[in-house]
């Protein structure tokens, strides 16, 4: 028996529904303070989800080219108090 694996990339602002709850996904939230910090989240299914461009992500998040770049190469804290 074989099994295969199909990766999909996504053009930014394209949208997929899952099919499936995706646990522990790591992903970027912005606090009330307005800090940007790499967290998990869920994704549930039945959810749409889509990717953003660099442009679309400044203007959510309220980045400056700047801020982009550093979230980018964002060290995960967590991994760093675990070493």
């Amino acid at each position: 028996m074989a099994c295969a694996t199909r990766t999909v990339y996504l053009q930014p602002s394209e949208a997929v529904m899952l099919a499936e709850t995706i646990k522990g996904a790591d992903c970027w939230i912005k606090t009330e303070s307005g800090e940007i910090l790499k967290s998990k989240c869920t994704l549930y299914e039945g959810g749409f989800y889509m990717s953003l461009s660099d442009e679309e992500l400044k203007e959510l998040l309220g980045l400056t080219d700047q801020e982009l770049k550093e979230m980018m190469q964002f060290k995960d804290p967590q991994k760093e108090i675990r070493q």
